[in-house]
């Protein structure tokens, strides 16, 4: 059966929002992302040595809408010398997994009726909306991972299911277990250290009652990137090696840049650093290289959380309280611009981004789809996205229920007062 036109057009409207919601110019994450290969001989997955994992055989390695990920436990020992056996010497191979969940997501434009009227095409309604509709994927995937470093999951994994009157799979927030929250006054992340703890709940208010206690001498600075170098080695945060360099990537915000920049120093510092290995892609994007830091600054991926005492630690949702985006009516819009308005929102959260911190699984790329209304008018032209990210947890259980026995989370939070 010869294909229809309008068929064709789909198709290459799908093909090019395929090639172009993932460009640099737009999606933050683009030079971080690197693709895993799964290995049917060994059954596991290849990793690169990248901040971003991307599963794109989810479809014949998963069960359902899950996808399991193994890691070989790091082998301890002094080994043996000389030619003695390894008999009762050598080391058992033991795993440790992470999943990953898809969902789907959806968006879309919806045309007023007098289009119909005219019987205008579906595909001219799809042209028009094509702008619009694949930036808004790009922007809610370019705060995807910031989501997962700071809540476990992307949103729409975490939003409630439609039993409970949302559109998510329900899955429960988890808070980074490496939240560190710098105090100025003595130069560590030790003072103000929240007692790590889990469940969620108990986490949370611990991360809550150290937050509000930060002063204004709590800001980012030469000293905190410093200390950070040891805080990453001490958590067993992998730096990146670069041409034998070794180098830590964290995202800050723009507060965070400008106190860095208060200091005076810093200018200075960075215009006599090395510039060794600008030409790896983890450089793309990255606006300081200083002492092993690769910095980053990007106010939709550090964002402003909003606490209060209690039981509120929100990082995306803001309708509790003072609004903290640039727009007042976009509270719930994870892509806007925040801005310092109250007590309760002088905190700024950058992000240590280490090697595979975030899986990012997409059971199908994303497509333009259709709504047929009465007498066959389609008024309502949108995308959907089966995909889904996780913070790359590794436990040894196969079914975990806290944050507890995490091995060795590969990313941190590190949050700092701003005024």
């Amino acid at each position: 059966m010869a294909r229809k036109a309008a068929d064709v057009g789909v198709v290459t409207l799908n093909q090019k929002l395929q090639e172009e919601y993932q460009q640099e110019s737009v999606f933050f994450w683009a030079p971080l992302l690197g693709q895993a290969t799964y290995r049917p001989l060994t059954d596991q997955w290849e990793m690169p040595e990248t901040p971003i994992v991307k599963f794109n055989d989810f479809a014949k390695q998963s069960k359902g809408n899950e996808l399991r990920v193994e890691m070989l436990r790091k082998i301890k020992g002094a080994g043996k010398t000389g030619k003695q056996p390894l008999v009762t010497k050598e080391k058992e191979l033991t795993f440790l997994a992470a999943g990953l969940y898809v969902h789907g997501k959806r968006e879309g434009i919806e045309f007023p009726d007098w289009i119909d009227g005219i019987n205008t095409d579906w595909m001219d309604l799809a042209k028009r909306a094509y702008p619009e509709l694949k930036m808004w994927l790009t922007k809610v995937l370019s705060t995807d991972p910031t989501a997962c470093l700071l809540e476990g999951y992307s949103r729409h994994i975490t939003e409630a299911t439609p039993a409970s009157g949302g559109w998510g799979l329900g899955k429960t927030k988890m808070i980074a277990k490496n939240f560190w929250i710098w105090d100025g006054t003595n130069s560590n992340f030790t003072t103000n250290e929240p007692t790590f703890s889990y469940t969620y709940a108990t986490w949370r208010n611990a991360i809550i009652t150290k937050l509000l206690a930060a002063v204004d001498a709590d800001t980012f600075g030469v000293k905190t990137l410093y200390s950070l170098t040891g805080q990453c080695n001490r958590a067993k945060i992998k730096p990146y090696i670069i041409d034998g360099a070794a180098f830590h990537c964290i995202v800050i915000n723009s507060y965070q840049e400008r106190d860095l920049l208060n200091e005076g120093t810093f200018p200075t510092l960075v215009a006599q650093a090395d510039v060794r290995g600008m030409k790896n892609q983890l450089f793309t994007g990255a606006k300081y290289r200083w002492n092993g830091w690769i910095i980053y600054v990007n106010d939709n991926v550090a964002r402003l959380p909003y606490f209060v005492t209690g039981a509120t630690l929100d990082f995306f949702n803001y309708s509790g309280g003072d609004e903290q985006v640039a727009s007042g009516d976009d509270e719930d819009m994870p892509f806007s611009i925040q801005e310092l308005h109250a007590a309760d929102q002088d905190i700024a959260c950058a992000l240590v981004i280490g090697i595979n911190c975030v899986g990012f699984a997409e059971a199908a790329r994303p497509i333009f789809t259709k709504e047929t209304r009465d007498h066959e008018a389609d008024n309502a032209v949108g995308i959907r996205h089966i995909y889904g990210m996780a913070a790359m947890n590794f436990y040894d259980s196969e079914t975990p229920t806290s944050a507890t026995d995490c091995a060795a989370p590969q990313y941190a939070v590190v949050a700092t007062h701003i005024k």
